[in-house]
Formats: structure tokens, C-alpha cells, sequence
């Protein structure tokens, strides 16, 4: 039967049969006599398994045009078992316990399956970057929209810029000053002279690259430092100024700022923390 018959969620099995992939739970003879001996307590020959790890890498399809194509179990398992254990945990503390005391064993089990049945297996491969995936995406589509920075963790939040902005900036000198030319400025301190020769060597050349995506960053933090900065000294939320009217100059100097008490009060207020100001502060 020639594939371009078949439609995307079909595929011709390996006896030459037509099946859809709606179909991979059925007529499954040797998973069915499996599970026969698991809950009457007898062993499972190796054959039988066998059998049963080439059924599934058989049937493991997604649709295509011109006819399912096969796809590794062991790449297709990760993908599925992510998300479920993360919701089967969430479902509450007794299945958290369960659910996280579970995954070691699974995970060792599937070890041993895989590197019994296979040579190769990207299994913890793809496991690793789903897990990665997983929490990016539940990072950025979950966690940022219930985060809020508010009175009793904003100066965390300063902290936490200014650490950022220190860290990024000694990087950039430590790696300037190793991959340049590095002259003596003040004492110990040293900053890169010349680097007119970086890109004749790649691994200087990565080491540059580098160290100017530190002082990329560390500009941008800067602006954002910058413009705390400049709402607290003239007393106004994020909030309030993004949402101040258009007509407002001098960045929101000339808006209405009801909780500002002056510039020296409001620093004095936002260090003893006592200003409903900073209560509510929505990033």
C-alpha cells in the first residue's frame, strides 16, 4: 500500500497491515499476557519482554502528512511523564509525598530498562531539557503573573539589582583584563588597554563576546536601578507612573504624587518602611 494513501494519523505496521494510531491500545496480546503473570506473582521471561519494548517502539507514532511516523518511545515517555507528575503533585501533600518518593524509583527503573533493551537512549537527554522547558514555561506563564514585589521584600529586591549590577561588572573586567591588553588604574585595580587582537583566537574572541554581554546586561539593570531610584526620590509606585497621564513632563515629577512627602522624606520613609506607598508594587 503506497504511504501517499494514507492519511496522517494512519501507518502500515510491520505486517503490512493498515492501522491508525488510535489503535495502539488495542489488540496488544502480549502486554495482555504480561500483565496475566504480574497479578499472579509468576516471572516474566525476557522474551516476552522483548516483545513487548518492540510493540511499543512500533506503535509510539505521531501524525504526518503521508501516514504516521514512528517515534522513540524513549523521546515521546519525558515529554508525557513531566507534566503529569507535576500535576499529580500538585494535587496535594499526601501526593506530593507519594508523587516525589515515586519518581527516583521510576527514574531507576526506566534506566535499567533502557540500557537493557538499548544501546543508546536519549531518554535522560530529553528528560533533562523537558524539565528545563517545563519550568521556563511555568516560570513565565504562571509564577510572573502572581509576582509581586511589595513593601517587606522591595529592598530585597534593590539588593538583589545591585548585587546583580556588581557581579556583572567585576565579570567584565575580570575577563577584559585576561583576554586584553590590561593596564593598572588605581592600586590592584586594573582595566583592560587594549584589545585589538582578541579576534585571532577564538577562545579570547568568546571570552570578549562575553564579557561585552556582562556590560550589555549590566546597563540594562542599571536603567532599571536607575528608575527605582527615581521613584522613590519623587514618591510614585511602578504603577501609578506608568499609568500617570500623557501629559505629565519631567517623568512624573509634575504628576500627582498624593504620598509623596518631599525628597529626603520619602528615602527616610522607604528605609523605615512605613509608607503606604510601597505596600502594593506591581513589577
Amino acid at each position: 500500500m503506497a504511504d501517499s494513501t494514507l492519511c496522517c494519523c494512519e501507518y502500515v505496521d510491520e505486517n503490512g497491515d493498515r492501522k491508525h494510531i488510535l489503535e495502539c491500545c488495542c489488540n496488544c496480546v502480549e502486554l495482555d499476557y504480561c500483565f496475566e503473570r504480574c497479578i499472579t506473582c509468576k516471572p516474566i521471561p525476557y522474551s516476552l519482554l522483548t516483545k513487548i519494548m518492540a510493540m511499543i517502539s512500533e506503535r509510539c507514532r505521531v501524525p504526518w502528512k503521508g501516514g504516521a511516523r514512528q517515534c522513540s518511545f524513549s523521546v515521546i515517555l519525558p515529554i508525557v511523564m513531566i507534566p503529569l507528575f507535576l500535576i499529580a503533585a500538585a494535587q496535594g501533600v499526601w501526593m506530593s509525598v507519594v508523587t516525589f518518593a515515586f519518581l527516583p524509583i521510576f527514574l531507576i527503573y526506566f534506566h535499567f530498562i533502557f540500557m537493557k533493551f538499548y544501546s543508546y537512549t536519549p531518554f535522560f537527554f530529553v528528560w533533562n531539557i523537558g524539565t528545563f522547558f517545563t519550568i521556563f514555561i511555568i516560570f513565565e506563564y504562571i509564577g510572573v503573573t502572581l509576582l509581586e514585589i511589595r513593601k517587606k521584600n522591595h529592598k530585597w529586591y534593590m539588593v538583589f539589582l545591585i548585587a546583580s549590577l556588581s557581579f556583572l561588572l567585576l565579570c567584565s573586567n575580570l575577563i577584559l583584563t585576561t583576554a586584553c591588553h590590561p593596564a593598572k588604574f588605581i592600586g590592584s585595580i586594573m582595566l583592560p588597554d587594549d584589545c585589538t587582537e582578541v579576534y585571532f583566537d577564538i577562545l579570547y574572541a568568546i571570552c570578549f563576546v562575553t564579557s561585552i554581554y556582562c556590560i550589555e546586561a549590566a546597563v540594562f539593570i542599571l536603567s532599571v536601578i536607575l528608575f527605582e531610584f527615581w521613584l522613590i526620590t519623587i514618591g510614585m509606585t511602578g504603577h501609578e507612573f506608568r499609568n500617570r497621564s500623557r501629559r505629565a513632563i519631567l517623568c512624573g515629577l509634575c504628576s500627582s504624587r498624593p504620598y509623596s512627602k518631599g525628597i529626603i522624606r520619602n528615602w527616610v520613609t522607604y528605609f523605615k518602611g512605613t509608607n503606604n506607598v510601597y505596600v502594593h508594587y506591581n513589577i
